[in-house]
């Protein structure tokens, strides 16, 4: 992690120093990082970007890596905004696609944000899981409109290639709900959002009225992004950069080029995963 970091910095400090809206450190699980290695990546963003008064600085949490005391170091350093990857509050489900949370932490990683003094959160959720029924999907819905986020992001199931769910629904080990169940679920899940007063802004997305997601909203429109880390992609001047997906190979490059970022197609699948990303 160490070595990671201390790129990842000198990456930051070679960086333009843009003015930023939004700032959105994703994952991967950068709630994972210890405490000093987080607080070194917030004050070198702080330090060398200019947040805009209100910015949006969002960190991407799992339940179980974000203590309350992790959540006030955030909150100190700047971060105003978690997206807590929950994906199901069912432990049976959980156990299934090998989350190593359970919906007790969950609940707790929730309680430790707004306790630190957050007030904008996001809870992920999917449907369409190995095993699932509706009624499971109107238990997480329940357990999250009882937590009331103020964002909500409720992804149908994809199976990533190569991925070990793949494999094991293309063994026949495990079995996903029909597609007329899925579709039902999703219908479910809409319906019970904008009953409860949150507005379906974008296919997968809901929020409160005025908590939509500045980052992901920009990105949706296609405005200009600086990626930066292992992963990153950015979109700067009409141009798609990416940085290596493999940390030896982004610690390599940077070593040896002082950059990491190589252009690509624009028609390339740019979803890598913004491990943290400035954007304008």
């Amino acid at each position: 992690m160490e070595p990671y970091i201390a790129t990842l910095a000198r990456e930051i400090d070679a960086a333009p120093e843009l003015s930023a809206p939004t700032v959105y450190i994703g994952g991967g699980t950068p709630s994972y990082l210890p405490a000093a290695l987080m607080e070194t990546v917030l004050k070198k963003i702080t330090g060398h970007f200019h947040l805009e008064e209100g910015a949006e600085f969002t960190v991407e949490a799992n339940p179980g890596t974000a203590s309350e005391d992790n959540c006030r170091l955030w909150r100190r350093n700047g971060v105003d905004r978690l997206s807590i990857g929950v994906q199901s509050f069912n432990d049976r489900l959980l156990k299934k696609i090998d989350r190593s949370h359970n919906a007790a932490d969950a609940r707790n990683t929730v309680a430790a944000a707004r306790a630190a003094g957050f007030d904008n959160l996001s809870i992920d959720l999917i449907y369409g899981l190995p095993g699932q029924t509706l009624n499971d999907l109107k238990g997480d819905l329940r357990m999250l409109l009882d937590l009331r986020p103020e964002h909500a992001s409720v992804y149908q199931l994809i199976l990533e290639e190569g991925a070990p769910l793949e494999k094991m629904v293309d063994k026949g080990i495990v079995s996903l709900p029909a597609d007329d169940e899925t579709f039902e679920m999703g219908e479910t899940a809409t319906d019970a959002l904008v009953k409860a007063g949150y507005v379906h802004y974008e296919i997968s997305n809901y929020a409160l009225p005025g908590r939509e997601c500045r980052h992901n909203t920009s990105c949706w429109l296609g405005k200009p992004f600086l990626g930066l880390g292992s992963g990153a992609h950015s979109f700067i001047n009409g141009k798609r950069l990416a940085n290596p997906d493999d940390v030896h190979e982004y610690i390599r490059q940077m070593e040896a080029r002082g950059s990491a970022s190589t252009e690509i197609s624009s028609d390339k699948k740019a979803d890598a995963g913004l491990y943290l990303s400035v954007c304008r």
